[in-house]
């Protein structure tokens, strides 16, 4: 007899509590305690922010797939047609060689970012074309021409067996589907219902294709086709046109458009799984007219350019990732600081942590919290200081600066402190991160300074500077790999900067702006991440929490509270955030971030 260990592996565990790994995706348990059968599984999904485009387009065609996508033609802000074309590496985009052919908008792409086609659209006059252009990863070349010059289609497959579908070929919409053999366009069978401003993905054999518009409705039909025939399957939620998407037709994510009567711009994802679609997370910008890429995925997609509000262009670019088995982070209180403060420092974990110094009366203090409460530790002997930045463990920490500014350096041992060798620039409302011997401190007040500097347990070495003077910062990571995080350059900003042991590089930018807000400092690492809480512009005091994976900043759960100059301790998993102002609070909160677990219930 199959049992399920033969199918799957294992046998079904009888467990107390629940494994927070996410090697037991897929896999069942027993909850003994809760008398529950349960599985880890996949979130929904969600967004995040990428890399800016060089020019604001919105009509343009598209190709490729989340880390090598590309966009030619289109309209930017001043004109009705365009020839340039941007790839994209997935992280920042580059102009690249510009199309041979006319000048032109509202056509389509097909293919991957080195082996790729623009097909139709129409001219700065509004002239359909029929237009066919390859690209071999470096230029672009004139090919066949389509059999029907049409505008606002879209194409799918490869550059050796693609399909061009349907669209406005004037005077109204049409069914046309084309096919492309690596040589010439042959038209084929027709879709069921005509429709231009669409979406389509998938091969030249089993393709899908989503909403799309008469002249002046939406579409929620969806259609698949086989190789030889077109049939309906499931609608979409909600009607749209002028919307992006990519995929399999057995897996695929479409998002963005405009959603008739009101003509609004959307922000709303729908995923297909070969048989319906099912709404997921928003986009963070709403907008239309935008491209997606064509072959992404349901679990690695793109979205890029189109109309914003209010009808601007925009540049912005959104990463779409349905790979993670951890579900969203939660904040909940914890034990209170016994002694209320603003401008303190942080090291530890949520289990093992410490703070220390802050106004308005615990500059000298020293407290060490063990998961539920916090007791006091070993006075500071270096007193009269806040906006110190500190590292390290409950045990094993160290702090520098503060104001007013000065180049004093402290260790803890669990006890008590010691004076260590100062720096060499004297500041405060600096960033820092690393350990208690290999420590590294960057920018600061007074003046918002550049420089750098490394302990490596005896001595300090002046190193590469930030490239803009910078204060209000906080740092996660080493003296070898590590992030400097917002801050304030005389306004609050939004700016990520990479540490790679030698130099500072510009990294991918926060979602909102944010200066004296929290980190973990040396419990977190350059590719894992939480930045929370802060000051941020418009709103003195955000709860707003960020997630960095290495790849994107992905917004989690907001504090309960908005609070600023502000401490923290811990990883991504396990995170807390403690004092801070205004009122000067002793408040502390723990961010928990748990695999996503699902009760059996059927």
């Amino acid at each position: 007899m199959t049992t399920y260990k033969a199918i799957h592996g294992k046998l079904v565990q009888s467990l107390a509590s629940d494994p927070d790994s996410a090697a037991y995706e897929g896999q069942l348990w027993f909850n003994s305690t809760s008398s529950d059968y349960k599985t880890i599984q996949k979130v929904a999904g969600s967004w995040s922010t990428g890399g800016d485009m060089n020019t604001a387009v919105d009509r343009g065609g598209d190709l490729g797939t989340q880390t090598a996508a590309m966009t030619f033609g289109g309209r930017d802000p001043s004109t009705t047609g365009i020839d340039t074309s941007e790839t994209y590496n997935g992280t920042a985009w580059t102009e690249t060689n510009d199309l041979v052919g006319t000048d032109k908008y509202a056509n389509a792409g097909l293919g991957i970012s080195t082996a790729g086609m623009s097909i139709g659209g129409a001219d700065g006059s509004n002239n359909l074309l029929n237009e066919s252009e390859t690209y071999d990863g470096t230029n672009w070349t004139e090919g066949a021409n389509l059999t029907t010059a049409r505008r606002d289609l879209d194409g799918c497959g490869t550059t050796s067996a693609g399909l061009a579908v349907g669209g406005s070929a004037g005077p109204g919409t049409v069914g046309i589907v084309e096919s492309w053999d690596a040589s010439s366009w042959t038209e084929i069978a027709d879709l069921n219902t005509a429709r231009q401003s669409l979406v389509s993905f998938g091969t030249s054999t089993a393709a899908l294709c989503v909403g799309g518009e008469p002249p002046s409705d939406g579409k929620n039909e969806t259609e698949i086709w086989n190789g030889t025939s077109w049939t309906e399957v499931g609608n979409l939620n909600v009607i749209r046109n002028t919307h992006a998407g990519g995929g399999i037709s057995t897996a695929g994510l479409i998002f963005g458009g405009t959603t008739p009567p009101s003509e609004a711009r959307s922000a709303k994802t729908e995923q297909w799984d070969g048989t319906s679609w099912t709404e997921v997370a928003d986009l963070s910008v709403a907008r239309d007219k935008l491209k997606g890429g064509g072959n992404g995925t349901t679990s690695a997609g793109i979205a890029f350019g189109g109309d914003g509000p209010p009808g601007a262009k925009v540049v912005t670019t959104e990463e779409w990732d349905y790979t993670s088995t951890l579900a969203a982070g939660t904040w909940a209180s914890g034990g209170d600081l016994n002694d209320a403060r603003f401008g303190l420092w942080g090291a530890g974990t949520q289990t093992a942590g410490l703070a220390g110094g802050g106004h308005p009366n615990a500059k000298e203090k020293t407290e060490e919290y063990n998961g539920t409460s916090w007791t006091e530790g070993g006075d500071q002997g270096d007193t009269g200081k806040l906006y110190r930045k500190g590292s390290g463990t409950q045990t094993a920490a160290i702090c520098c600066g503060g104001e007013p500014p000065v180049t004093s350096v402290e260790s803890y041992n669990g006890s008590s402190w010691s004076e260590l060798t100062a720096m060499n620039t004297a500041t405060f409302k600096h960033g820092a991160c690393g350990s208690q011997t290999a420590f590294m401190k960057f920018g600061g007040t007074d003046g918002r300074i550049t420089n750098n500097e490394i302990w490596d347990g005896s001595s300090w070495t002046e190193v590469g500077d930030l490239p803009t003077g910078t204060s209000e910062m906080d740092g996660a990571g080493t003296t070898t790999a590590a992030l400097c995080m917002g801050g304030t350059t005389g306004s609050v900003i939004a700016s990520v900067e990479e540490w790679n042991g030698t130099a500072w590089s510009e990294g991918t930018d926060l979602n909102s702006g944010r200066a004296n807000a929290s980190s973990g400092q040396g419990s977190m690492t350059s590719t894992a991440a939480l930045f929370g809480l802060g000051t941020s512009p418009g709103s003195p005091n955000t709860g707003k929490t960020e997630l960095w994976d290495g790849t994107s900043w992905v917004e989690q759960a907001d504090a309960s509270a908005g609070r600023a100059s502000l401490a923290g301790a811990g990883t991504t998993a396990a995170f807390m955030a403690f004092g801070g102002s205004p009122p000067t609070s002793n408040a502390t909160e723990e961010f928990t971030q748990l695999q996503n677990i699902k009760v059996i219930t059927d």
